[in-house]
């Protein structure tokens, strides 16, 4: 983290696997680096841009303690809130809407983006033209509904080392009251998240587990919901025998932390999520909001390069691509 700007700039598309053994000769401190990276998105720690782990080592110098978030009493929570202002405004605006639309592909002639071809519930295909189309799927998905060759060679390239990430094998478990910590015998009242850990030995699960206590509206009357997510490969997503053995061990998990687990249980949900994750612990180059080779055809989510990190890259990447059409 010490390193001049123009060092770590130069380890931008340079994978931790090819200096992580000079950072932490210690194979205990070099293990416990790689899982701390898998925390912020690849299943493949060891192909994560060492440039972008050493900037979040950067990030929090000199500033407040993290501490975990509130969202307050809100009448809507979470990310639902964000989807309901955003409905709102395009409305107001003379918007169209389509929910249930899936894209099958988006049109180019000639060099140029000129709508998409989708169809809804049922497998008519409908032609929607437009001068721009806006694509926020998953980088690594992008040539799924656009031909590869549109692009330059070294795009193409880039897009395709960002398959790694993979998706989520996740579970949700819901408590009619706090449960009780088997270490303390209190209930669990922590707001944040933790780091996913497995088993007695305690390995890193590759993801995430948080309560929604950190919303009230979300968890009334001391009810809770916990959530676990484990970020996996494409190839454990397909495997029912490996997904089912990463439910069996968030379930584990929770009968291991609280003493009254099963008595306070209401119900448990397990799923996958194929979308993944774009976070930016990729060493590929990150692809630009203004997609190269097609024009008209812009591209937003946290894989973009638009000097940010994960959600913040997500965010930003919009207002881009909203100056980029507008200036045009």
């Amino acid at each position: 983290a010490a390193l001049p700007d123009a060092e770590v700039e130069a380890l931008a598309q340079v994978p931790l696997r090819q200096v992580v053994a000079a950072w932490a000769p210690d194979a205990r401190v070099r293990a416990a680096f790689l899982r701390n990276v898998m925390v912020f998105g690849t299943y493949d720690p060891e192909s994560a841009s060492a440039a972008e782990c050493i900037r979040l080592r950067r990030r929090k110098a000199g500033g407040p303690t993290p501490r975990p978030e509130c969202a307050g009493a809100n009448p809507i929570g979470g990310v639902r809130a964000l989807v309901h202002a955003l409905r709102a405004a395009v409305e107001e605006a003379g918007v169209e809407l389509r929910t249930g639309c899936e894209v099958d592909q988006i049109a180019v002639e000639a060099g140029r983006g000129h709508g998409v071809l989708a169809h809804g519930p049922g497998p008519w295909q409908e032609r929607i033209a437009a001068p721009v189309v806006v694509c926020n799927a998953p980088v690594w998905q992008l040539f799924r509904i656009v031909a590869p060759a549109h692009f330059p060679a070294d795009f193409v390239a880039d897009v395709r080392a960002w398959s790694v990430v993979g998706g989520v094998i996740a579970s949700a478990f819901a408590f009619d009251r706090l449960p009780r910590l088997r270490e303390t015998g209190e209930p669990d009242r922590f707001l944040g998240w933790t780091r996913l850990l497995i088993g007695p030995e305690s390995g890193f699960g590759g993801g995430l587990l948080w309560s929604s206590l950190h919303s009230p509206r979300n968890a009334p009357g001391d009810a809770c919901v916990l959530q676990a997510m484990r970020l996996s490969p494409e190839a454990d997503l397909a495997d029912a025998a490996r997904v089912e053995s990463v439910h069996d061990s968030f379930r584990r998990v929770v009968e291991e932390v609280y003493a009254d687990a099963s008595e306070r249980l209401l119900w448990s949900r397990s799923w996958i999520c194929r979308e993944g994750s774009e976070y930016m612990v990729s060493a590929a180059r990150r692809p630009p909001v203004e997609a190269p080779g097609v024009r008209g055809l812009y591209l937003v989510g946290e894989t973009t390069d638009v000097g940010a990190v994960q959600m913040d890259a997500a965010a930003l990447s919009a207002l881009r691509c909203a100056e980029l059409v507008l200036g045009d």
